[in-house]
């Protein structure tokens, strides 16, 4: 009887794991990246990437204290184009703040040269200082910056905040 129970929770969790698309680290664990330097195997978007923790675990991070442009919305491409640039295939430095409520780790991250990804993005028109969940004068302060510079996204007279563009009805996402 005990083969067959240990059968049975060895398929529903391969089940798990395939339908979920997690790693089987996450899968059984469900905990935030550890802190570390780690190599970067995938961008998401301008402020979540993907990391590979040995010997093949991989963590979805999302860069505590920004919101980038989402992939279909205006400058999507291009913040998401400049996060690659500044991390894609190179290791990165994380300092893991909290699991977000879609089960990526929040975290402060650093290039190999030690700038703060986040501020850089932020710095580069980006991406909108996110204060919800994360206090950093030094982020609200480069925002306000990139704002008078008209850098990037801020180039357009109104730039529709991810927050407002998550919750818009599709006809308006279309337009934008």
């Amino acid at each position: 009887m005990k083969r067959i129970e240990f059968i049975v929770l060895m398929a529903v969790a391969m089940w798990t794991v395939s339908v979920l698309r997690l790693s089987a680290y996450q899968a059984v664990r469900f905990e935030r990246a550890p802190r570390g330097k780690y190599r970067v195997v995938r961008i998401y978007d301008g402020d979540t990437f993907t990391i590979l923790v040995p010997p093949d675990y991989t963590f979805n991070i999302r860069i505590q204290g920004i919101d980038a442009p989402e992939r279909r919305q205006e400058f999507g491409m291009y913040a998401r184009l400049y996060l690659e640039a500044l991390v894609n295939g190179m290791e990165v430095e994380i300092f893991p703040m909290e699991l977000d409520k879609w089960g990526r780790t929040a975290a402060r991250c650093f290039n190999y040269e030690g700038k703060d990804i986040g501020l850089e993005m932020i710095k580069a028109g980006m991406a909108w200082y996110y204060g919800e969940y994360y206090k950093d004068p030094k982020y609200e302060n480069e925002e306000r910056v990139a704002r008078v510079t008209q850098t990037g996204l801020w180039c357009r007279p109104n730039p529709m905040n991810p927050q407002v563009y998550r919750q818009a009805p599709r006809s308006v996402k279309r337009k934008n």
